[in-house]
């Protein structure tokens, strides 16, 4: 086993042991301590993300956000192949392999998104909801520095997903640490519109809770979220 491999088992272990890992009566046992790391991240893409994903939206051609949303997108058919293969969804996995190589031969290196207008379907999947499929329950809520909203199941997943990523494919370092970058900013700036309809909300972090464990719950497919413990500050049902 290697020290890679080795790390990633370690980061694992709160998912494996799943000892913790019950959300009946309260999905969020560490609310206090993740309101706080959520408003750290409010501040620093306040002064960070937000201007830079601003300015790349409103200066870059439009051209050139779809080509970067498409090769972004076709790299990451290569982690969801792999997952749909571990989830026993051979027919998705092969479509998903199909797709990035339609994309990579015919869409230029995958700048053209080639198999959707072939009527190839994009999937998306994640280890974290493999490790769902398998049985593994979504454990505690938690908001993590810089990255957002997840579960003890997923920040496990996402070990792997890190390890996995099509991104990996790129031989130098710089360019994948370029792209994660791009693709940080490019991502930012698709939510910019998305701000005003979170600033109606009541309370912003339970709506974030709620429509991210509503989200992973539907697309594991696992009815396993107590929905009774949702606050009434919660108005907004999540689609």
């Amino acid at each position: 086993m290697n020290i890679k491999t080795f790390k990633i088992f370690l980061l694992l272990i709160p998912v494996l042991v799943n000892g913790c890992a019950t959300t009946k009566g309260n999905p969020d046992p560490f609310e206090n301590v993740n309101r706080k790391i959520y408003k750290f991240n409010k501040t620093v893409d306040k002064y960070s993300t937000k201007p830079i994903a601003k300015t790349y939206s409103k200066l870059t051609p439009k051209f050139v956000q779809t080509g970067v949303k498409n090769f972004i997108s076709n790299l990451d058919n290569v982690p969801t192949a792999a997952n749909n293969l571990l989830q026993g969804n051979f027919n998705k996995s092969l479509e998903d392999m199909t797709s990035f190589s339609l994309n990579i031969l015919l869409g230029l290196g995958g700048l053209y998104n080639i198999s959707s207008e072939l009527g190839l379907e994009k999937n998306d999947e994640d280890f974290g909801q493999t490790l769902g499929v398998w049985g593994f329950r979504s454990g505690p809520f938690l908001m993590l520095p810089f990255l957002g909203p997840s579960t003890t199941r997923d920040i496990s997943g996402k070990v792997v997903d890190i390890n996995t990523s099509g991104k990996n494919l790129l031989s130098q370092k710089s360019d994948r640490n370029n792209l994660r970058f791009v693709g940080l900013i490019d991502k930012r700036s698709q939510y910019l519109d998305f701000e005003k309809f979170l600033k109606m909300q009541f309370d912003e972090y339970a709506f974030i809770r709620k429509s991210y464990l509503n989200r992973r719950q539907q697309k594991i497919g696992i009815d396993e979220i107590q929905v009774d413990y949702i606050s009434d500050s919660e108005i907004l049902e999540i689609e």
